[in-house]
């Protein structure tokens, strides 16, 4: 597990470059009760590298949202979605930058 600091937070960071094919819609997710994460970030590309989806999730409510699954934890993006954790691309910071990875 990796997380990065950025100022004084610390994020965990997923990416998924989503093939045609891969009907997969779930991040895995590894932690310890002793991670020191404040916001889960989920970027999901298309087989094209455009964004699909972007996720940023607080923590404490990322902690409530994932799942157990047979031999790994699993977030679900619907779940995100529902909740309200997806950011609209044209929301996103540096646009400039994110233009390069608009549909």
């Amino acid at each position: 597990m990796r997380e990065t600091r950025l100022g004084k937070k610390y994020f965990q960071v997923k990416a998924h470059a989503k093939a045609v094919t891969n009907n997969s819609k779930f991040s895995s997710i590894r932690f310890t009760e002793a991670v020191q994460i404040d916001e889960l970030i989920i970027i999901v590309f298309t087989a094209g590298y455009k964004i699909k989806f972007f996720f940023k999730v607080p923590w404490k409510d990322a902690i409530r949202l994932i799942q157990p699954r047979k031999k790994r934890n699993v977030i679900n993006w619907s779940s995100l979605k529902r909740n309200n954790y997806s950011i609209p691309i044209d929301r996103l910071p540096k646009q400039d930058i994110i233009a390069f990875f608009k549909k």
